[in-house]
């Protein structure tokens, strides 16, 4: 949690130092800290609910039979109960940014977290969301070509209005903006959005098949007047 935290602010306030991120910014923080900080003490308090001692059983360091399958038996309530400490990663890299100010969630329902799988992580391109990641047929991986500001990931082809627009849009702001092309397969499956818009903590601010006329994307996810 404090490597993501420090990223997540690191980023913002990089932003603003270097003048390509309004002060709307700095106010989305905690709007997206603060819920993942509470679900991962909600399953951290789930977790420490089965502690050593209520696994002690009479007899269970004898060496007989008996004891033998006390043992058995408290592995087996080890396994079950502590899988979600064990094994957390939907945990881990499940987090979505439905509630942040500068996430362009329009026309997308409220993730449950009651129903977020804490084992299986299932990558997902909403807005909100850590992009997915592929590695690419040349051996490097999709993160690598995401650059240090936004990065706009287009995985159709005949977009270069759309792409010339956005590189306009954000050489006038003074956005630091690449724009990345995988063209392969798998990609494509994982973005099935036209133009999908990733910050450089690699959560997608932005998701469409049209670039938003006067860079209205842009600004949203940097916190600017439009």
């Amino acid at each position: 949690m404090g490597v993501g935290d420090a990223v997540d602010l690191g980023w913002k306030l990089a932003a603003v130092l270097q003048g390509w991120g309004g002060a709307k910014l700095l106010d989305s923080y905690e709007r997206e800290r603060r819920p993942v900080h509470k679900h991962v003490m909600n399953e951290a308090t789930a977790n420490h609910s089965l502690l050593s001692n209520a696994l002690l059983e009479e007899g269970m360091e004898d060496d007989t039979p008996e004891g033998e399958a006390r043992r058995r038996h408290a592995g087996q309530r080890i396994r079950a109960g502590k899988l979600s400490e064990f094994y957390t990663l939907g945990t881990i890299l499940g987090d979505c940014y439905a509630d942040s100010p500068v996430i362009d969630r329009a026309g997308h329902a409220r993730p449950d977290d009651a129903q977020r799988d804490f084992l299986n992580y299932v990558p997902c391109s909403e807005p909100g969301y850590r992009a997915p990641h592929a590695w690419l047929h040349d051996g490097s991986s999709l993160y690598d070509h995401f650059g240090p500001g936004l990065t706009l990931l287009v995985s159709a082809a005949r977009r270069e209005q759309a792409v010339a627009a956005a590189s306009a849009d954000a050489a006038r702001r003074g956005i630091p903006l690449v724009v990345v092309r995988p063209h392969i397969g798998a990609t494509q499956s994982l973005y099935p959005n036209a133009l999908t818009l990733i910050r450089p903590d690699q959560h997608i601010a932005w998701a469409g098949e049209k670039w938003p006329a006067g860079g209205g994307a842009l600004a949203f996810a940097l916190g600017l007047e439009a």
